[in-house]
């Protein structure tokens, strides 16, 4: 399977845009230098009940239908979880082949996420320090990516849609199918854990 070539670059910033009353996502991933915008992710919008859980919060019980558009609006990666799927998200390229997907697993009464690819393969999984929203994809005690929370300023962690640098291990190949994947987990990370 060929990957985009734009999944080959060491780290992404990604910024997510919403207002209080917006039920849809949003995201822009830029260039982490020069803040370029390379992609842009657009959802499609929600029933009426899925809105309305929306607002009042309760992200994780909706659907989900975000695709990620090149600026050439291509369409790259396309990511979807069902209404009843609180625990799984599918992740597909931009011809809607599988890629992969993250799975909320239950065990000993503690929860984590797993990252696996489209053969069904556990690629990482997924550590937090869940207060700042930083995120490590390890495997094998190995560090494949990093996701840190970013923000202007103290209140930006509390007023401001959430932002993050995406930041990928050397060991991660430029071809890796696991490169879209973690890209994939970031954007979809608030509607399994919010």
């Amino acid at each position: 399977m060929q990957i985009n070539p734009i999944f080959s670059r060491d780290s992404f910033f990604i910024k997510e845009s919403t207002t209080e009353f917006t039920t849809l996502y949003h995201y822009e991933v830029l260039d982490t230098k020069s803040k370029t915008l390379l992609l842009q992710g657009k959802e499609e919008e929600p029933n009426l009940m899925g809105r309305a859980m929306r607002l009042i919060k309760a992200k994780k019980v909706t659907a989900l239908d975000l695709s990620l558009f090149s600026m050439s609006n291509k369409k790259v990666l396309h990511i979807t979880k069902d209404t009843l799927s609180v625990s799984r998200v599918e992740i597909k390229d931009g011809e809607d082949n599988a890629l992969g997907y993250l799975k909320k697993e239950f065990e000993n009464w503690q929860s984590s996420l797993s990252l696996f690819d489209a053969s069904n393969q556990k690629r990482a999984t997924i550590e937090s320090d869940w207060m700042g929203w930083n995120f490590t994809f390890d495997n094998d005690e190995q560090e494949l990516a990093k996701v840190t929370q970013k923000a202007d300023g103290v209140f930006d962690f509390f007023l401001s849609p959430p932002h993050y640098q995406l930041d990928f291990s050397k060991k991660v190949e430029t071809d890796s199918v696991l490169r879209p994947l973690i890209l994939a987990t970031v954007l979809s990370l608030g509607s399994l854990l919010r």
